[in-house]
């Protein structure tokens, strides 16, 4: 996964318990996702922290770079200070894009079909989902 995937994904998943949470409150009856499910997207979330752990230290490094320079009003900026934030930003982006080997483990189609996620819930999953007929359906 690129580092800029890992990022959307922990912040899907952190929205995804917020939203569980809130529905759990207010609808106390609503059953529990099964446990296999939970116990796969917790350790996602774990691999997904420990490759993110490594991107930001990256990224510190990298933002290190421009340290005590005042980005607020980048008009007011010297040509080297312009340079070293232009090369920083390049950076970043790079990083962003960088490959970033992630364990994940998978949930299949009778998975979601025996939890009671909801279709937001199941978008915020997609990158562990594996879908057994990729054959297209004809009408």
């Amino acid at each position: 996964m690129k580092n800029r995937e890992i990022i959307r994904v922990l912040n899907d998943i952190d929205e995804l318990f917020k939203n569980r949470r809130e529905l759990k409150k207010n609808n106390p009856t609503l059953q529990s996702v099964p446990a296999d499910i939970n116990l796969k997207v917790m350790r996602n979330k774990k691999n997904l922290e420990t490759a993110y752990a490594a991107y930001d230290e990256l990224r510190k490094d990298t933002m290190a770079s421009i340290e005590g320079i005042n980005l607020d009003n980048l008009a007011a900026l010297t040509e080297g200070e312009r340079k070293k934030v232009k090369n920083t930003d390049k950076e970043i982006a790079d990083l962003l894009e960088t490959e970033n080997p992630v364990k994940i483990e998978k949930i299949g189609e009778k998975d979601i079909e025996r939890s009671n996620l909801d279709i937001e819930e199941i978008s915020a999953l997609t990158f562990m989902l594996e879908f057994e007929n990729t054959e297209p359906v004809e009408e």
